[in-house]
């Protein structure tokens, strides 16, 4: 039985055997534009209708597929010739009508031949096309997976940068800049001596005229603050340490007085 026949593409896109490149061009994306299921919602025959469209322009757009479909139609007006022939012939001559017979048959065969070829062209495209689509797909896929990447990378930076600023935030709220008017009269050890009675002290930065002190908590500085600054601490008295905040000054309910 032989293979069904393949759909003809210049009567697909409404063109006459042997049409031009530009004809099938414009044929093309008028019939596409025409029939692309986007612009005919609901009606299930125009996504068939726009495949078979695509495909016969890719037939005659292929080199091989094309002269493949074109001497399959070659071999149909040959055969479709040579029937037409003999039907005129006159029965007398029987002798020919048997030779033009066989000869027809033999451009059957070559038919039949010129069709599984251009059913075989036709199938390389599909599977083509199919290729494409597929590596479309992954690129697609590979773009969104990249951009939530990206989008998950400017999150979680995001985060971090607030939870430093947090945490520079908390340390500044334990922190109290000191200063003394004799150069060199305060050191390290001194300003932690003098501030230790207050609360846990983290670190103590001294240079020659000033210095810093970190608290372990910011109830620790604001105590150590509002005490110095009612000159309850002998030690900062005696050399005329004065506090500012490197924040706000924090309320606290109590100050303690150091002994």
């Amino acid at each position: 039985m032989p293979p069904p026949e393949p759909p003809n593409p210049y009567k697909v896109l409404g063109l006459e055997f042997g049409a031009t490149p530009a004809e099938i061009k414009k044929a093309h994306k008028k019939l596409a534009l025409k029939w692309h299921p986007d612009k005919n919602k609901g009606d299930p025959t125009a996504e068939t209708k726009f495949t078979e469209i695509q495909e016969a322009y890719e037939v005659l757009q292929d080199d091989k597929a094309r002269e493949a479909f074109d001497n399959l139609m070659k071999a149909k007006k040959q055969k479709e010739a040579k029937h037409e022939e003999m039907n005129k012939q006159r029965r007398a001559e029987v002798s020919k009508l048997e030779e033009r017979e066989a000869a027809a048959a033999q451009k059957s065969a070559d038919v039949g031949s010129a069709q599984r070829r251009y059913q075989a062209e036709l199938e390389r495209l599909r599977e083509a096309s199919k290729n494409v689509l597929a590596q479309a797909a992954e690129k697609r896929k590979a773009e969104r997976e990249q951009q939530q990447d990206a989008v998950l990378n400017k999150v979680n930076e995001a985060e971090a940068s607030q939870r430093r600023q947090v945490e520079i935030q908390t340390e500044l709220t334990r922190t109290v800049r000191v200063k003394w008017p004799k150069k060199g009269a305060l050191h390290g050890p001194a300003l932690e001596a003098m501030f230790a009675v207050f609360g846990g002290v983290e670190s103590v930065v001294a240079l020659k005229k000033s210095g810093m002190v970190v608290f372990t908590s910011d109830v620790a500085a604001a105590n150590a603050a509002h005490a110095v600054k009612a000159g309850l601490v002998d030690a900062a008295r005696e050399h005329g340490v004065t506090v500012d905040w490197v924040l706000p000054e924090k309320r606290v309910e109590r100050i303690p007085t150091p002994e």
